[in-house]
């Protein structure tokens, strides 16, 4: 769970950086017990189920956002409970896994988190897929014969498709309708982008609320987070009636 004081800290180390490493800042301190080295070998669907177990637990089951129309380019509200998309989460499959295309045949395992991260570095979508591909890849064979050449494109496509179904966490699709032409469409829920502006938005309400309490009362940042929601409320109307 992510309160105050951990959402601080968690905001202050993702502010400003790349969505990979605001993931990590979120799962470093929503989940403590867990090493940083263990959320970062966590395949990105795993890591995305802990970022939506992580907002249910901060910031409850009820999801609202709002996505435009494709159609006529309006802005359509949602909103949905957590739980109806754990209902279309499988769970991701034992690796190393397999992929039998023709005469190749191909070991591999899902990204990560850190292969995301040095994906990040590439200067170009291209060769940031090229260098999924090589770090999912673990053996290739052309008939039983070990080969060391880049993936020929037909396996390349295969490998891709086969990441996405074994790891359906780490693409949530969700089935919307326009309220305002009717027109029917998937969206990609970005939970990680989601969950970062909640915290982001949820940080700043926070300072705000520390600066007016410490102006008023002299108190310190701690002493005004180790109170209740409720408790700081209630100063905060006392100040505001001043």
């Amino acid at each position: 769970m992510l309160r105050d004081s951990a959402l601080l800290q968690a905001w202050e180390s993702g502010e400003g950086q790349s969505p990979v490493e605001q993931a990590l800042a979120l799962l470093r301190h929503g989940y403590p017990q867990r090493s940083p080295a263990e959320l970062l070998a966590l395949s990105i669907g795993e890591r995305d189920a802990l970022l939506f177990e992580l907002r249910e637990h901060s910031f409850g089951s009820l999801l609202r956002g709002a996505a435009r129309c494709p159609s006529c380019q309006q802005r359509s509200l949602f909103s949905l409970q957590l739980s109806e998309l754990r209902a279309q989460v499988r769970t991701p499959p034992q690796q190393p896994l397999f992929l039998q295309l023709g005469e190749w045949q191909l070991h591999y395992r899902l990204p990560s988190s850190h292969d995301l991260r040095q994906a990040a570095a590439c200067p170009d979508v291209a060769s940031a897929r090229d260098s999924l591909i090589r770090a999912c890849t673990l053996s290739v064979l052309r008939s039983g014969v070990p080969q060391t050449a880049p993936l020929i494109p037909e396996l390349a496509q295969a490998l891709g498709q086969a990441l996405s179904h074994h790891d359906p966490q780490g693409e949530v699709l969700l089935n919307l309708q326009c309220a305002h032409c009717g027109h029917p469409w998937q969206a990609l829920l970005d939970i990680v982008t989601f969950l970062w502006n909640e915290v982001a938005t949820t940080a700043r309400q926070l300072l705000d609320e520390v600066d007016t309490l410490a102006r008023a009362y002299g108190w310190s940042e701690a002493n005004i987070l180790a109170l209740s929601p409720a408790r700081r409320r209630h100063y905060l109307a006392r100040v505001s009636h001043d």
